[in-house]
């Protein structure tokens, strides 16, 4: 964290009455190491009924065991059994009730129901697992001007949590910002967490500023309580069920700095020619790349340092910090992936790693726009020498408290 954020925070716990704790990660213990057991594995080079995928960008898993991968480039759901077997796919393309174009986000809710996001047209679409289209999940507000949209979904109990965002358009610019809050049964903001410094796109301007692009990473615990990273930053904010912040966590990582080679490639993913975009790239890699609530009430968070960490076969170390906000133990788990290529996703006792093109697509902007003020969307075109596959991990019991 920078002195002047440091120094708000500090502020802020005094006054508040929340610690802004550190969690020391040089005094944890040394790294145990747990091998991972591969249950199944579905798409990659399988040619089998419901394994050929366009672009996976998303996974969920219903109470039930059930998953879900969601394609965007198809613009459908996939359902799979616990065992991996093929079940049946849900929506199909195009821009009517119970349609899907190019949706970017799906979540299992406690009431067996499922949501899909999708930008274009906004909108949030609920589906039974059986793919009855069961209306729209919509919010009780609106903006004066502009649309918003549900971007990310997910629930516990009676607790519902939505990422939205809300873009206003102009004839110079496009305007959008994203907003992290829980809702009521009725669509009512009921608490607010977060809401992000807008982002403005000015039509025929050639550039893209990558701080703020993605402004948080977060995560609901099976309890109600809220996870968040904001940007590149190492600081966990905790949020209660009732809507209160109890904590800051500030990990005390070191930056990962990125090499003239990484730089290099990342400006190329851009483009090239007059019509490229110009991007503004951060130095250093966020320090937090991924996080998530295990089913024993811990948080498990991937840093950068901790993703180049435990060698080829390994998906690096995780630390894990107990419900209070302490750095409990480190975690190297054995197995095939590794992030940013691949994506993670722990459920359960289940830990599903998504490899292909997806896994850079997701970390697109969210609702991104080009530099005429249109919306992306991934293209046909698209890398193909990534095929999209999941494999299924059974993460051992020793692994949680």
């Amino acid at each position: 964290m920078g002195s002047l954020a440091t120094w708000q925070l500090a502020a802020a716990a005094l006054v508040l009455g929340w610690p802004a704790q550190a969690a020391k990660p040089d005094a944890a213990p040394a790294p145990r190491t747990i091998a991972l057991e591969r249950l199944w594995t579905i798409g990659g080079e399988s040619e089998a009924e419901g394994e050929v995928f366009g672009i996976i960008l998303d996974l969920a898993v219903d109470r039930e065991g059930r998953v879900y991968l969601l394609d965007t480039r198809l613009s459908e759901l996939r359902v799979f059994s616990p065992d991996g077997e093929y079940l049946r796919t849900i929506g199909r393309e195009g821009e009517g009730p119970g349609d899907l174009f190019r949706p970017q986000r799906v979540a299992a809710m406690p009431d067996g129901s499922l949501c899909v996001t999708q930008f274009s047209p906004p909108r949030c679409s609920r589906f039974s697992p059986d793919g009855e289209y069961l209306g729209e999940l919509a919010l009780a507000d609106s903006l004066d001007r502009g649309e918003r949209t549900v971007f990310v979904v997910a629930g516990v109990g009676e607790q519902r949590v939505v990422e939205t965002i809300d873009l206003i358009r102009t004839e110079r610019y496009n305007e959008s910002s994203s907003m992290i809050r829980r809702i009521d049964a009725g669509g009512r903001e009921s608490s607010r967490i977060a809401a992000s410094t807008p982002r403005r796109f000015v039509y025929g301007e050639r550039r893209f500023r990558e701080l703020g692009n993605m402004p948080f990473r977060w995560s609901l615990a099976p309890n109600g309580v809220v996870y968040l990273v904001k940007d590149f930053g190492d600081d966990i904010e905790v949020w209660g069920p009732e809507g209160a912040l109890r904590r800051v966590v500030d990990c005390g990582y070191a930056h990962r700095m990125r090499s003239d080679e990484e730089l290099a490639t990342r400006r190329s993913a851009f483009g090239s020619g007059p019509q490229a975009l110009q991007p503004e790239l951060m130095d250093y890699d966020p320090d937090i790349q991924w996080l998530s609530a295990a089913q024993d009430g811990r948080l498990w968070v991937m840093s950068s340092q901790g993703r180049d960490a435990g060698g080829a076969e390994s998906l690096g170390i995780f630390d894990v910090f107990g419900p209070d906000g302490r750095l409990e133990e480190r975690i190297q788990l054995r197995g095939a992936g590794r992030l940013p290529e691949d994506r993670f996703f722990l459920q359960g006792d289940r830990l599903f790693v998504l490899s292909g093109r997806a896994a850079v697509l997701r970390d697109r902007p969210a609702g991104a726009r080009n530099a005429d003020g249109a919306a992306e969307s991934p293209s046909d075109e698209e890398d193909d020498d990534l095929p999209p596959g999941v494999v299924c991990y059974r993460v051992p019991g020793e692994a949680f408290r």
